[in-house]
């Protein structure tokens, strides 16, 4: 099949969880870069003097991995 002029080539288009999680990890930086302050965090019998941007960065780490592992156990259920 030949392409006529001004045709692109064919291209599947992105999926939208692909772009929403574009769109969220953009926002995340945005918030985390933001928050450069220092902060305590306190963990049951511990407490840590860090970066409030280092706390968010794990928590947007870990909620991610969770969002992306829990529907993969639900599935294999």
């Amino acid at each position: 099949m030949s392409m006529q002029q001004g045709q692109k080539p064919d291209s599947k288009p992105l999926p939208w969880k692909l772009i929403g999680a574009g769109i969220a990890a953009a926002v995340a930086l945005i918030f985390i870069l933001q928050n450069t302050e220092k902060g305590t965090i306190e963990f049951l019998f511990f407490d840590w003097e860090v970066g409030v941007w280092f706390a968010l960065l794990v928590t947007f780490l870990l909620g991610a991995l969770a969002g992306f592992l829990v529907p993969r156990f639900m599935r294999d259920r």
